[in-house]
Formats: structure tokens, sequence, C-alpha cells
């Protein structure tokens, strides 16, 4: 049975939720069903979306607009009367609080909130009434994230109500967009490691690890560049910091970067230091591009990666024992080769056609 479907993301950057949203976009519209997705006006998602045929309603919310701005809510609940809207999905916290209401209001059974960072929620009366009154499904995109979400509540507010499905990628699309070409900001010279790092450039994300990894490696004399591809708030005070440590040259903010695979297969090795994710959508990509990992442990990390089977995985901010990894790595062909192969086995159960059945169930 064929749904209404809309996706709501009010986020302006490019990121692993934007991915996952367009992804979902795609693939549900491809099984047929009616696909829209609610976004802010000349966002990086509103642009692809358009690329790939997505229909696109333009909307912006903050929080201000849960209680100062009622013509949000008319214009939410006019969108979704008239295209028939049988499900709403969102990641967004305010989006939940808005658009979510909105779609119980009208009577959508399906409400949707997809779940994509670790943090602990609040146990207070709004998040109590959302999960109880207003969310039909919660969806995480690990075991960690689940944890987190009901860890403060009472589980029966969760039961039969919150479902854990790992972030699929498309195998296919990921090669195909893998060969087209990238070139890299720096002319590469012989014998130069390029490491490379995805995600927004935020506290999370945890990217002045890498001017603090960057800056050993300078004084080991390794050849090397760091090349991190995405945007974000965090833009200015990391270009102080590589200034400031004479690493502008070592370090490089790409900004947002349209084709990731592409980018992906230029590199040597993948850096990811984050603090708290949700899942890590581009590790995955890394390894099924053939790319070794090292990461900081993490609950999510644990779960994508075996140390020192499939990647390297270095205890959290510990920047000697990483740069540790990233030696050992680059001199021992035979462990790179073994972590090559066996991180190519271990993504296969994240082929976006598991994911996109396991959401389909869901939807029905």
């Amino acid at each position: 049975m064929k749904k209404n479907i809309v996706f709501f993301n009010n986020n302006k950057f490019w990121g692993g939720g934007e991915k996952l949203h367009l992804d979902h976009c795609i693939g549900l519209k491809e099984k047929g069903h009616s696909v829209w997705l609610m976004c802010r006006k000349g966002s990086k998602i509103s642009h692809k979306a358009k690329e790939r045929n997505i229909r696109t309603k333009n909307i912006k919310i903050n929080n201000l607009s849960l209680f100062l701005n009622p013509l949000k809510y008319l214009e939410i609940m006019f969108f979704l009367k008239k295209e028939n809207i049988e499900v709403l999905i969102t990641s967004d916290s305010t989006c939940i609080k808005i658009a979510g209401i909105c779609a119980k209001l009208l009577g959508i059974k399906k409400i949707i909130y997809w779940r994509l960072v670790a943090f602990q929620v609040k146990n207070n009366f709004i998040n109590r009434f959302l999960f109880k009154r207003i969310i039909s499904m919660t969806i995480a995109n690990s075991i960690n994230t689940k944890k987190n979400v009901i860890k403060n509540f009472d589980k029966s507010i969760f039961e039969n109500k919150i479902k854990v499905i790992y972030h699929g990628i498309d195998m296919k699309e990921i090669y195909k967009l893998s060969k087209q070409e990238f070139r890299l900001p720096i002319a590469r010279e012989k014998d130069e490691i390029i490491f490379g790092n995805v995600g927004r450039l935020s506290a999370e994300k945890n990217q002045k690890y890498l001017i603090s990894i960057a800056e050993k490696l300078k004084n080991m004399r390794i050849k090397f560049k760091i090349l991190i591809a995405g945007e974000g708030e965090l833009r200015e005070s990391l270009e102080r910091e590589l200034r400031g440590k004479s690493l502008s040259n070592e370090v490089i903010l790409l900004g947002f970067v349209k084709n990731i695979p592409s980018f992906l297969r230029e590199i040597d090795i993948f850096l990811f230091c984050s603090k708290y994710e949700g899942f890590g959508i581009a590790v995955i990509e890394a390894m099924a591009l053939d790319k070794p990992v090292i990461a900081f442990k993490s609950d999510v990390i644990e779960e994508l990666i075996e140390d020192n089977i499939s990647g390297l995985i270095v205890d959290y901010k510990d920047i000697d024992a990483f740069v540790s990894k990233i030696k050992m790595i680059i001199k021992d062909k035979n462990l790179l080769k073994k972590i090559i192969s066996n991180a190519k086995k271990s993504i296969e159960k994240n082929k976006i056609e598991y994911e996109l059945n396991s959401l389909e169930k869901v939807l029905l």
C-alpha cells in the first residue's frame, strides 16, 4: 500500500541527517510512494532534492515559532491537509514539536521521530508529552542512540514505540559517484599521506583534535595533508587556530563538498574524532571505498568497527595513541590489507535496501 509521505528538515547546512533524509526521499519515491520534502529555501538539501526531482515545500521554523508564530502552524497544517499526507518523518526536535503537533491535530497516525544523535533526552513535560501523545514511533540509528533516548524516562512510554534501524548506503551509487573527478586543492607530493575527515564543523565533531594530531605529525616530519570536508559554525575558530599554529598548509578546510565518495577516493586514511555520533555514515562510506578508519572510541564506533580487525580505535582524547595508530597503519601493509578486507565484509548489513525495507515496514 503506497503512502503520501513528507520529510521535514529545517537545517541550512548539509550533514549526515540531511543525507539520510534525501536518501530516504529518493528510495521511497522509487518504491512508488508519494514523497515531499519540507525544508529551508536555499538550503543544501533543497538544492540536492530538486536535482533528484524530489518535490519540495519551503518553510523555516525555530523554537520561537512554537509559541510566537501561530501562522506557521496554519501554513504547515494547510500543506499537510492539501497533500493528504499520511506519514510525517523528521529528525529535528523543533520540527517534531511544531510539525508533529500539526500532524496530530489533523489525525495523521504515522508521526515518526528519527533520532540521529546519541545525546540523552531530558525528561521534561514537553518531551514526555511528545513521546506519549504525538510521536507514533521513534527510530534510533544505533543501539547506543536508543539507550540514550529512553534512559531518563519510564520505559513503558516506549513500549512498541521505538526501533533501531541502522543507516544504509547505496553501494552502487557510492561506487558510481566515487569514479567522478575530485580535484585535490593541493598538488600531492611524493610519499605524502592524505588524511580525510567528513563532518559539520561543530563542537561534537571535534575537528580541533585533528589540529592537535597534525601538530604532532608535523613535528615528526611526516609528509601529510589533512583535508576536512564540511561547513559549520566553528569554521572561523578552526581557521584562527590553524593560523596560530602555522598549520594552514597541512590542514585544509574544504567547506561543503558535493561529492563525498569522490573525495574519499582521493584520500589514504579516514580520521574520525567525533565525541557524539548517532551513527557515522561517513565512516561506512570510507570503509566501502577501501579506506582504513582510525577513530576515537565511542559506543557507536564500537558498533561499527572491531579494533585491529576492521579499523583502529583509540581511547577518547588520547592524541599520542591516535598518532601511534597512524604510524602503525602507514608502516604495516599487512595490517592495512587485513583491515580493508574485513571492513568491506562488515558493512554488508548497512546496505540501503535493508534500511528502506525496515523503514517501509514502519510506515505501512
